[in-house]
Order: C-alpha cells, then sequence, then structure tokens
C-alpha cells in the first residue's frame, strides 16, 4: 500500500473531526506550557496523520500523511513505521521551509501513549536519533529528574535560576538595560525558593549514553510520573501564564482566534480519546 506523506498545514477546525491522539507529549515552558500531539483524524473524509502543537497563545495544526480508507492501519503492528517515517518527513520539511521547529527539539517533560506498542517504539527512537537529545547535557537531566521528579515548577525555578545567571554574566549582557531586565527578573521570580536558593555545581556534565537515555525514559512514560500530579502542574501553569500576560492581549488573540484556553485544550485531548488525567 502506497501512502502520501505530504505536510500541509490544516484547519484548527479538526478538532470538530472524529478522530485520536496516539502520542501526546508536553513542554513546561517558562514562557506558557506547550503541548503536542500525534494522531489520525477524519477531518479530509479519509484518515489522515497529525502533527499538533497548542499554546495558550495559538498553535498549528499539520496533516502529515495520509493513509485513505485503511482505518484498520491503526491497530496494526505497521502502524509505528508510518509514524516513524511521517515524523522524519516533518522533521526534514520544516528544516527545509524553516517554517516551525522539528517535533522533537526539546526535551519534552512527559509523554502519553495509546495503546499501539509501535508507535511507543517508533517515538522512542526518533528521540535516541534527534539533534536535541544527543547534543544535551546528560548530567543535568539526570539531575533534575531524580531532584523533582514531577514537580515541574520546582524544577523550572531551578533552570531558570541557571538560565538567569548565565545570561547575567555574558558581557553583551552588561549595559544598564540588560541590568534594569536582570533585575525586574529577580524580583519577579525570588518568591520560589528553588530560583532563590539555587547553587552552582550540582551536576557535572554528562554526554547522551543509552543508559541514561533509558532512565530519563522510563521515568517520564511512567503513567504514576504523569498523573496526576505532571499533568496537574501543567495546567496550573497554563491557566498561570495566561493570567500574567493580561486580559488585554487575551482580548486580542480571541479577536484573531488564536487563544487556546486550557479547557479548550483538554476538551480536544478527550474528544481525540486521550485523557491528560490518565485511565
Amino acid at each position: 500500500m502506497k501512502l502520501d506523506y505530504s505536510v500541509t498545514l490544516a484547519n484548527n477546525e479538526i478538532a470538530s473531526y472524529p478522530g485520536e491522539i496516539v502520542a501526546a507529549w508536553g513542554l513546561f515552558n517558562p514562557n506558557g506550557p506547550t503541548l503536542y500531539s500525534l494522531g489520525y483524524t477524519e477531518a479530509s473524509g479519509d484518515f489522515d496523520l497529525f502533527y499538533r502543537w497548542q499554546h495558550f497563545t495559538g498553535g498549528r495544526t499539520y496533516l502529515i500523511g495520509n493513509i485513505g480508507e485503511h482505518r484498520e492501519i491503526v491497530g496494526s503492528d505497521d502502524f509505528g513505521e508510518i509514524i516513524f517515517h511521517a515524523i522524519l518527513r516533518t522533521n526534514n520539511t520544516f528544516a527545509a521551509s524553516g517554517e516551525e521547529l522539528p517535533p522533537f527539539s526539546s526535551i519534552p517533560s512527559f509523554l502519553i501513549f495509546n495503546e499501539n506498542e509501535g508507535v511507543r517504539a517508533a517515538i522512542r527512537e526518533i528521540l535516541r536519533i534527534s539533534p536535541a537529545f544527543l547534543e544535551a547535557d546528560w548530567g543535568k537531566q539526570l539531575y533534575l529528574l531524580a531532584k523533582y521528579r514531577n514537580d515541574l515548577f520546582g524544577r523550572a525555578g531551578e533552570e531558570l535560576r541557571e538560565a538567569y545567571e548565565r545570561e547575567r554574566k555574558d558581557p553583551k549582557n552588561q549595559t544598564m538595560a540588560s541590568k534594569e531586565f536582570f533585575d525586574l527578573t529577580w524580583a519577579r521570580y525570588q518568591h520560589i525558593a528553588t530560583f532563590r536558593d539555587w547553587q552552582p555545581g550540582r551536576y557535572a556534565y554528562r554526554a547522551f549514553d543509552r543508559t541514561s537515555f533509558d532512565n530519563w525514559w522510563a521515568t517520564v512514560t511512567d503513567p504514576e510520573f504523569i498523573f496526576p500530579e505532571a499533568t496537574a502542574h501543567f495546567l496550573q501553569a497554563w491557566i498561570g501564564a495566561v493570567s500574567l500576560v493580561g486580559d488585554s492581549l487575551i482580548d486580542k488573540l480571541r479577536a484573531e482566534d488564536k487563544y487556546e484556553s486550557a479547557e479548550s485544550v483538554y476538551a480536544f485531548f478527550a474528544a481525540y480519546s486521550m485523557s491528560l488525567w490518565g485511565r
């Protein structure tokens, strides 16, 4: 069977069509958490594979392959290979166009899968060859994971302080404007204990290796790690990010039909047969 692996931007009305999410992951981003999902939809009448990212300021959905009327392939052993090649094609398309970052350009805070083991294996293999993983400091990743586990807020405070100190010491950031920015950043985040009480030198650099990756994978895909604490923190952060930016920006986003509320995100996941609260 020949499959279509073209990558095209889709209308976000995809949420109103039947389908299923087969894998999802979250990134606990200081600029607002972002959710990503892979699945299939009947938006075009056939079965299209999709890749979708959602942030409170909006999001995009891409159709990344078409399996025609062959719905039965979703539950087969071959579906993981189909997803694998669809993700690679998506990466290549974004690299050529520059319109998006690749689907796994940052290390996720957690990953959720449906029952298809082929999909799980495909994404595991994708991550093992992704530059974001191969170039990461795994001493840092494992240190933070061991220290905070699914306390995403605590972890974010330490990561933010480390980035703050790195930028503050950069020679190009010694201007008066930069100093004022750092003072404001300190005032904004000093109430967070893991930001305020950060100490340097808590971990040693470690290059990518199979054992580090396997330990990370086993933790962030464990339902007991994800549900309910990690996803609850994710929801809190989404709501908090919305409250921080203020009503004027949210009203502007609403007018442009870009705003993604936490409720709309959870509703989309529920409609596509994946709960963010666990089974």
